[in-house]
């Protein structure tokens, strides 16, 4: 809150002390709306799940389920391109399944490499160790196996998940984002 005055002698003691309780107001007016603001988007997040959940119950095949899953987590997270992979075991394995991008040039790169190995790049590591991966920029992965995301399609964020189901997995969510990103607790929480 910022207040002048023409008057040459400033502002009395009382003024100080009416704008001090006006600004007291305005602050928690403030903090009201912020809060509003933050369960209105917890809200149509949990909006958004309910729908995923009702499509995966009501889905027939499970490419419409990943390709569901995917568009729900570029949609709700604010990422670039999100891939569902699904492990296959015997071959040692990840397939995409279902995928999901704002941008037809980085569908493009990203489905570059269509399957990836156990252990190897970004989500076959998270196969292997079965435990999230949160990276703030992908160029800077050692592990990065697609580095065309980074150089050309310039995505930063990396988030990838494991999907485990019965104590087995069987996939690996993994969502790009445009920008360096660190991962609340709260976008980690919506993730799993």
């Amino acid at each position: 809150l910022s207040i002048r005055t023409h008057r040459e002698e400033g502002f009395s003691a009382e003024d100080v002390s009416i704008a001090t309780a006006f600004a007291a107001q305005a602050a928690i007016g403030l903090e009201n709306a912020r809060l509003y603001q933050q369960s209105e988007a917890r809200a149509e997040n949990l909006r958004a799940l309910s729908r995923l959940t009702r499509l995966i119950i009501s889905a027939e095949g499970g490419s419409q389920v990943c390709q569901a899953v995917a568009r729900a987590a570029t949609t709700l997270l604010g990422a670039a391109t999100a891939r569902v992979s699904v492990a296959d075991p015997v071959a040692r394995v990840l397939r995409t399944e279902g995928g999901f991008s704002l941008d037809p040039e980085i569908e493009i790169i990203v489905t570059e490499v269509p399957t990836v190995g156990y252990g190897e790049g970004l989500s076959g590591r998270i196969v292997e160790t079965r435990r999230p991966e949160y990276i703030p920029d992908i160029a800077d992965a050692v592990q990065h196996k697609n580095r065309r995301l980074s150089s050309v399609a310039r995505l930063r964020g990396f988030a990838g998940l494991p999907l485990i189901a019965d104590d087995e997995i069987v996939g690996v969510l993994a969502m790009f984002f445009h920008e360096r990103r660190s991962f609340s607790a709260e976008e980690r929480e919506l993730m799993a």
